[in-house]
């Protein structure tokens, strides 16, 4: 684990200890982390020497929409699932 992980995950593990309800945040910022640096490798692979941190951020916003996209489908899914069940 590099020194900008360790002060990362060591942040998390403080605000989790230090106040009630952390746990989303830390949640929130560990998807953003990590999600961020596989765009920024996606962007890496992509892009070689051209990279920049933009065109990262770029990548991740789609990763993002895409993933609410999702979400909100599968959401739909289990509610018509519901539905269906409960209007028999």
């Amino acid at each position: 684990m590099s020194e900008p992980e360790k002060r990362f995950a060591a942040r998390l593990e403080k605000m989790n200890q230090s106040w009630r309800g952390a746990e989303h945040t830390s949640d929130a910022a560990a998807y953003v982390h990590d999600t961020l640096e596989l765009a920024w490798l996606a962007a890496s692979d992509l892009f070689g020497d051209k990279v920049s941190p933009e065109i990262a951020v770029a990548i991740y916003d789609r990763i993002d929409e895409e993933r609410l996209r999702r979400s909100d489908e599968d959401a739909k899914h289990r509610a018509e699932m519901v539905d269906s069940t409960t209007h028999r």
